[in-house]
């Protein structure tokens, strides 16, 4: 059993990625997004279908503040045994960027 990690993936293309791995029921899921309200209602969802381990986290891709602290709460989850190790990061959020370039 091995991890999966997706950022973004509580809607779009990320969103439908996650569902097509929670079917396959051979993973745990951690799902990491700004807005953990939708974060947890794509939870609910896949745990009650799927029946997979799924856990989110609060991330801001922005910040690298909330990237270390995303990083650590996952190795405590990890430790813990709350997820399995980390095997897969599914890189798939974005950021918009409006202004000139500096």
């Amino acid at each position: 059993m091995s991890t999966v990690l997706i950022t973004g993936g509580h809607k779009g293309v990320g969103l439908e990625a996650v569902r097509r791995i929670a079917s396959q029921g051979n993973n745990d899921l951690l799902l990491a997004g700004r807005n953990m309200a939708e974060v947890k209602a794509v939870i609910d969802e896949l745990a009650t279908k799927y029946g997979v381990k799924i856990k989110g986290v609060n991330l801001d891709v922005s910040s690298m503040a909330s990237v270390r602290s995303v990083a650590a709460s996952t190795r405590d989850m990890v430790d813990r045994g709350e997820i399995a190790p980390l095997q897969v990061l599914l890189l798939n959020a974005g950021a918009q960027f409006l202004g000139p370039i500096r």
